[in-house]
């Protein structure tokens, strides 16, 4: 879990070391982010197994020994992204509850990402911030002649593990992970690997996406062509799902996860704003990182959950984390 401060607060810790794939590609490197899932794919399977044959599982209740046992949270993810993180949870012993508050959306004119891909050949670098760019970016690249080998003459950037992995999993060469997934990181990163000025750049990426990060490229000397990839769309709550208005009342929930600036903002639309802050109040609140963090905060949001590393694998560490530690002091008492 993220590293406290004075008054309790979860504290902002940067992200671990910088896991790097050079020019070349370095197999190494891959294997371990192949593994890492693969591990984790593993211990989830286990936990289900174990549930399936375990009477009180059956009964509707996970085994207590699993580190989330009779934790309920709350996913806000869009539903097509849900399905990982949700089954994270469910391995662990945690009663899921899927809630999108946003949904994944072509562009409104895809003319831009049409042009960029017609000449990808052209760039120096192209920098992925999400499995979402990587996806409609490879989307587009197979309507044309050359596929995804076009992104072969270019330099990758991937912000994420996971991000890393949708451009791996594709057979491409990635040559940069960023050790921060914020602008900083990943200007601080790219300007590692030489001087950016004249250095042409494609940034693929959310209508929401913030500027930081094209207008400090462009500030480094970098011919930076942005284009929306994708748009973050509100959805509404699905009437034939979970009530989550009645299970905050009436504290049926644990934890609510937020994932990006836009489910925060979407989550309280769909709840209220006037009563949003008040009901979350009560209750764990898991974000991804800084960034979304600070958008829960301009809403009267406490995070009271924040790993060190943005990613959902560490995100769902953290909650294990801090419930671990309340069940300690519980039995210490």
């Amino acid at each position: 879990m993220a590293g406290g401060t004075s008054d309790g607060k979860p504290g902002f810790t940067a992200a671990a070391k910088p896991m790097q794939l050079r020019p070349g590609l370095d197999p190494t490197k891959l294997r371990e982010l192949d593994d890492a899932l693969e591990v984790e794919h593993h211990r989830a399977l286990t936990a289900r197994l174990a549930r399936a044959s375990d009477p009180a599982a059956q009964a509707g209740a996970a085994p207590a020994t699993l580190p989330l046992a009779g934790v309920r949270v709350v996913v806000t993810r869009a539903r097509a992204q849900a399905a990982e993180m949700v089954a994270r949870l469910d391995g662990l012993g945690a009663e899921a509850i899927e809630v999108p508050t946003i949904a994944i959306a072509p562009p409104e004119d895809p003319r831009p990402l049409d042009a960029a891909c017609d000449r990808i050949e052209t760039f120096d670098w192209v920098v992925f911030t999400s499995v979402n760019a990587v996806s409609r970016v490879a989307e587009r690249l197979q309507r044309g002649a050359g596929g995804v080998r076009g992104l072969e003459a270019a330099r990758l950037c991937a912000v994420g593990a996971a991000t890393a992995e949708a451009l791996a999993g594709r057979g491409l060469r990635v040559d940069l992970v960023p050790d921060e997934y914020r602008a900083e990181g990943v200007i601080r990163a790219l300007r590692g690997q030489g001087d950016l000025t004249g250095v042409r750049v494609l940034l693929p990426r959310a209508n929401l996406a913030r500027d930081l990060l094209p207008a400090a490229l462009r500030k480094a000397g970098a011919e930076v062509t942005a284009v929306t990839a994708y748009r973050t769309v509100p959805a509404d709550l699905d009437p034939g799902g979970p009530d989550i208005r009645r299970m905050l009342r009436e504290r049926r929930v644990d934890v609510v996860t937020f994932t990006s600036g836009s489910s925060v903002r979407n989550f309280v639309r769909a709840v209220g704003e006037a009563q949003a802050a008040d009901l979350l109040r009560r209750i764990d609140v898991a974000c991804i990182g800084p960034v979304t963090a600070e958008a829960a905060g301009r809403l009267n949001i406490a995070t009271t959950i924040m790993p060190a590393e943005s990613t959902v694998p560490a995100l769902i560490e953290a909650i294990v984390e801090r419930f671990g530690d309340r069940r300690n002091r519980e039995e210490e008492a």
